[in-house]
């Protein structure tokens, strides 16, 4: 039942779930969730069982989560592969790359490099 509620409101879904209680916390904090909600999402956005496996390999990846350099927020950090907020049959892109490693975004990146000089 989660899952359907992640797939319906994508990554947006994982605060209000968490807060509920600290079950639901517990559930969707885990990275077996997580990793069945992704690859659910990704099998909504494209259809993997018509893929070969060695494309599999190189564009089945999970997120990670990380810290930006500059403003200290968290963020999906994604490895080339899909990319996408979590919400079931929307994509943002299918080659995703990190073109600014370390940071939530472009505009980050450019204010830690603007106080370096």
């Amino acid at each position: 039942m989660l899952l359907v509620v992640v797939l319906q409101e994508g990554d947006a879904a994982y605060m209000p779930l968490s807060l509920a209680c600290s079950r639901f916390r517990d559930i969707v904090g885990d990275d077996n969730f997580k990793n069945q909600a992704h690859f659910l999402w990704l099998e909504s956005v494209a259809c993997w069982k018509n893929k070969w496996s060695h494309y599999k390999q190189l564009f089945w990846r999970m997120y990670s989560i990380s810290t930006c350099l500059e403003c200290g927020f968290e963020y999906k950090c994604c490895t080339p592969g899909y990319a996408g907020k979590g919400k079931r049959g929307e994509l943002q892109g299918i080659y995703s790359e990190t073109f600014h490693p370390g940071f939530c975004s472009f505009h980050c990146m450019q204010i830690s490099s603007n106080e370096l000089i």
